[in-house]
């Protein structure tokens, strides 16, 4: 296995040339060990049906799969959710500050410490690639520097709107470039990695646009036979969830025909695969270093999609397809192709990478005997204010705390960290697992589903109804409760007006969005009406100017 090689490099460049001393091998063993270098990496809207190592065996991804054979791969991994339908800026937010959305500004990541800020602290250098959707300010207290940094949701894949961020905090806009953006991104990540220095450990974020639309890979990755349709297509959703003609529901006819979401979902995989083959790139580059540290890789997406599941194209949504998301750790002491089915989030990534990069460094000398002079005296800095540190709230009471360490599941001292799983999507679905039985809460109707995942993975038989099955709403309903409670959300579970049940979406007029390529805009959208040309205002008769002239 690559990893295996790569660990191996370790220990070679770590041995000794010589006999060490006695004392040497005292102070060798007592030492903290180095701390690794971390590699983040991030894709958009890929859902966890995509990885040829967890099953599929009509796409290609070998490279993710490198990642899954050496590590161990979280096959019960959510997206919390989101309060609006850009599901990708609270995701995003949820993993770097570790807190969940309903509890920080997601948009700008104000007044939280953020993951690359807590590292930077404990003596990384901390570089960013890729997608940031939560604002310039929070990207640069995340990261030292940035390259090839997209700071916006989304953008047409061979016309990216990129940036450079400089140790200065300077933001520079680049040049246009036709490369596609998992080029573009991995050649980035690819440079920094090959000119790091080796005194310091690294955190690379490397957060990818692929596949999110548009659904435009290389011309030679849209060749391919197309897979089926997912086993929960649906022509359309059979209820209002409030989310049901978003942009992301645009990108194709009401009803869903098979044919569509068929050729859509043969360039999704197109956009996997391009994707997975600037994935190798990258990790080929890491293996190629001779720093000798170990390294930790994450491997994740910020939510899943639809794709035609349900009827639905888009992630917003409290359906598996749509929150669950890949998540595979890579690194030390963690089991080489391990699959475990706990109920894990996004957000503890925040608290498992913490974990490998350990403890703050301890003070330099001069430091240390300032502080202990202070506290001996009781004279502080007069520029620093000292205030007293929080008691920190107990567990289940804590808004927004919820994120929890992962190692302890793959060194099988637990089998869960959790109990069960909350999602919510706007202010219409709510939802609760608690690995088995699922049930979802649609306010602004008045409808409930239920569903045993066990038996129904692909949700499609709704016992909500039946009576047999009403101990499981009962009790799922209150640890509903319980979660909005934990984590303050402030949406009720009842409404008093209802919306109507039911909406028919035949033949709704569409049209497509600026990022769209012409192809697509071809290919999936009737013709649309040219502007109507503004007609030109004619030149004034130079008669008339004349005229207008004083005279001398």
């Amino acid at each position: 296995m690559w990893i295996s090689s790569l660990l191996a490099l370790a220990s070679v460049l770590g041995a000794p040339q010589v006999e060490a001393s006695a004392a040497a091998q005292i102070e060798a063993s007592t030492a903290e060990p180095a701390r690794p270098n971390i590699l983040l990496i991030l894709t958009d809207d890929q859902r966890v049906d995509t990885i040829g190592s967890w099953g599929n065996q009509h796409i290609a991804t070998p490279n993710i799969d490198r990642l899954v054979n050496a590590g161990t791969s979280f096959r019960r991994n959510y997206c919390m959710g989101s309060p609006h339908g850009a599901v990708c800026a609270p995701s995003r937010a949820m993993i770097h500050s570790g807190r969940a959305y309903h509890s920080i500004d997601h948009s700008a990541l104000r007044d939280v410490e953020l993951l690359g800020e807590t590292l930077r602290a404990r003596g990384y250098r901390t570089y960013g690639v890729g997608k940031w959707h939560n604002g310039q300010e929070s990207f640069k207290r995340s990261f030292d520097e940035g390259r090839a940094v997209l700071f916006s949701g989304m953008s047409n894949h061979f016309d990216v709107p990129l940036h450079d961020v400089g140790a200065d905090g300077s933001v520079e806009t680049r040049e246009p470039s036709t490369e596609h953006s998992s080029d573009l991104f991995s050649a980035a990540a690819i440079s920094f990695l090959e000119d790091a220095g080796q005194s310091e450990p690294f955190f690379l974020s490397l957060a990818l646009t692929a596949p999110h639309d548009p659904r435009d890979p290389p011309a030679e990755y849209r060749e391919r036979e197309l897979p089926e349709l997912p086993a929960n297509f649906k022509p359309q959703h059979p209820f209002d969830n409030g989310h049901l003609t978003l942009r992301d529901e645009n990108l194709a006819a009401w009803p869903r025909d098979t044919a569509t979401v068929r050729r859509q979902l043969g360039d999704y995989y197109g956009l996997v695969e391009h994707m997975d083959a600037a994935i190798g790139r990258v990790l080929d580059a890491l293996e190629a270093r001779t720093d000798g540290r170990e390294t930790v890789i994450v491997f994740a997406s910020d939510h899943g999609l639809a794709l035609g599941s349900h009827g639905l194209l888009g992630k917003q949504s409290v359906y598996e397809h749509s929150l669950r998301a890949p998540l595979v750790i890579v690194g030390p002491g963690v089991p080489a192709g391990q699959h475990v089915t706990a109920l894990t989030y996004l957000l503890d990534i925040h608290p498992t990478l913490l974990g490998f990069a350990g403890p703050l460094p301890e003070p330099e000398p001069e430091e240390a005997e300032e502080a202990e002079a202070a506290e001996e005296t009781g004279v502080e800095d007069e520029n620093e204010t000292v205030e007293e540190a929080p008691e920190l709230p107990l567990e289940g009471s804590d808004l927004g705390h919820v994120s929890r360490d992962l190692a302890p599941i793959w060194r099988g001292e637990r089998a869960e960290v959790r109990e069960s799983i909350y999602l919510a999507l706007g202010r219409t679905q709510r939802a609760v697992t608690d690995g088995r039985w699922k049930l979802s809460v649609y306010p602004a109707i008045g409808h409930r589903q239920l569903f045993d995942l066990a038996t129904d993975p692909d949700e499609l038989i709704d016992l909500a109804g039946r009576l047999p099955f009403q101990h499981h709403i009962d009790r799922l309903m209150i640890d509903l409760e319980r979660w909005r409670e934990r984590i303050g959300d402030p949406d009720p579970l009842t409404v008093g007006e209802l919306k109507p049940f039911h909406v028919d979406l035949t033949g709704r007029a569409r049209k497509p969005d600026r990022w769209q390529p012409q192809w697509i805009r071809e290919t999936f959208f009737d013709p649309q009406p040219e502007e109507p040309a503004v007609p030109a205002v004619p030149e004034p008769p130079a008669e008339a100017e004349a005229a207008k002239e004083p005279k001398k």
